[in-house]
């Protein structure tokens, strides 16, 4: 009996020292916050001159020359992905009318790319073929968040024998997706 007696007392000894300890105090707070992505967007010079390499000639001759810094920014804040950089041209027409040079006779590339943020530029080689569609002459690889490049893309004209001399001018747009 003395067994018992013991182990009840113990038993309301246990009861009576946890009703009187005092409560742990915790509490929990959700925290949230929202990101949001940016743009993706590119920056180009809005004019450029190239220059000859030598007088018409009854052989032909080119045209080359940069179009200055180009930036292109993919601030979307997106998982890891690649974006591309296009580049086409129209046909070059004559000042005051008469020839123009078709845009088949258009190249261009990138030239050096530094990539920004989280991105790894990959340029390509000369002699990209800017008609029509155009080419992709930058692509950013392993962007994520937040990634771009600047760079300064180069463009070549194949003059054709017999091309009339003047001023020549046409449009060559940059695409970035």
């Amino acid at each position: 009996m003395r067994a018992r007696t013991t182990l009840a007392l113990v038993g309301a000894f246990v009861a009576a020292t946890a009703a009187l300890a005092p409560a742990a105090n915790a509490g929990d707070t959700t925290v949230t916050f929202t990101l949001t992505g940016g743009s993706l967007s590119l920056t180009a010079p809005s004019s450029a001159a190239l220059t000859t390499s030598g007088a018409i000639s009854v052989t032909g001759s080119s045209a080359t020359g940069t179009l200055g810094s180009t930036e292109v920014k993919d601030e979307r804040g997106t998982a890891l992905h690649s974006v591309t950089v296009t580049m086409s041209s129209g046909a070059f027409s004559r000042t005051g009318g008469g020839t123009s040079i078709a845009a088949t006779n258009v190249t261009g590339y990138s030239g050096l790319a530094t990539a920004t943020g989280t991105a790894v530029a990959v340029p390509t080689a000369t002699g990209q073929a800017l008609s029509g569609a155009g080419s992709t002459v930058l692509t950013l690889n392993s962007v994520l968040g937040a990634g771009g490049a600047t760079y300064n893309p180069t463009v070549g004209v194949t003059i054709p024998a017999g091309t009339q001399a003047g001023d020549y001018s046409a449009t060559v747009t940059q695409t970035v997706a």
